[in-house]
């Protein structure tokens, strides 16, 4: 499984000077499957919590409250707008327009080809949440919705964590975080008092399938090879005996043919030497 990581926080990354930063950028759809458009400016808290935010053109602080917030704060600190809402230390809330809806959106663009992990807690930070519903969405590539949940209610929260062998994506490919409308209910219910905390993860796996589906081929021609060596020396082996019996055979042969040959000059040669001097009748034999 994985040994190594490259790991990107939506709050520990969060950024006060640029949108968009690196991996991360701020914005807004008009609805959950609309155009992606940034957020232009960032503004902080008037009140001086510390809190700040980036907005469209047409939003700040305390207007129709459309944007992504942050706390930079290392400790709690609650943001009183007509209600309560606690931001812990270091937190991204976000929240829809007031009044039409359109969902605020934090957007992951990945910056390799591979398989990510992700990772998402929505939870309500409003403390007059207790009639509200919250559409939380994560969409990939502008195309595939891969979750979406609805929180209802004070301190209502949900998690969500894709499988662990991770979502192949491409790069500059997309992954949307969406706070919008809620699943349900009517359009009052689901705006009201919806400052949603999220924390989001995205973590590229580096030693799983990020190379084993584009490479399933070449894996497959991999786990092979050994099987062709082994049965490559078993052929050289079998060449290799093969040759030394035909060799084996004809020296037998070639042996008994000269075996064969010596015998039969044994057997004759000596005949051949014998001579008959005229006719006395005597005969001369030479070895």
């Amino acid at each position: 499984m994985t040994s190594q990581s490259s790991t990107w926080s939506l709050s520990n990354d969060f950024s006060t000077t640029h949108n968009p930063s690196s991996v991360w950028s701020y914005g807004y759809r008009k609805v959950v499957t609309g155009t992606f458009v940034l957020f232009t400016h960032l503004d902080q808290d008037p009140k001086g919590t510390g809190i700040v935010a980036w907005f469209p053109d047409d939003a700040t602080w305390n207007t129709n409250w459309l944007g992504v917030y942050y706390n930079p704060n290392p400790t709690t600190t609650l943001l009183v707008y007509g209600s309560n809402m606690t931001y812990t230390a270091h937190s991204v809330g976000m929240h829809p327009h007031g009044t039409v809806g359109s969902p605020s959106v934090a957007r992951f663009t990945a910056p390799n080809d591979g398989f990510y992990t992700l990772s998402l807690k929505a939870t309500h930070a409003d403390d007059h949440a207790n009639n509200s519903r919250t559409g939380i969405y994560i969409i990939h590539n502008n195309l595939e919705i891969l979750w979406e949940g609805e929180l209802f209610g004070i301190g209502a929260s949900k998690s969500y964590n894709s499988p662990k062998d991770g979502i192949n994506i491409k790069p500059n490919e997309t992954i949307d975080f969406i706070v919008g409308q809620g699943l349900t209910g009517n359009i009052v219910d689901n705006i009201n008092f919806v400052t949603t905390l999220i924390t989001a993860d995205v973590n590229l796996l580096t030693n799983n399938t990020t190379t084993k589906q584009p490479n399933s081929k070449n894996q497959s021609n991999q786990s092979s090879q050994p099987s062709q060596s082994n049965d490559q020396v078993l052929i050289i082996a079998l060449e290799t005996a093969l040759g030394i019996i035909i060799i084996a055979i004809i020296l037998y042969f070639f042996y008994r043919y000269c075996k064969k040959r010596k015998h039969k000059k044994d057997a004759y040669g000596s005949t051949n030497k014998i001579e008959f001097l005229g006719n006395s009748g005597h005969e001369v034999v030479s070895y």
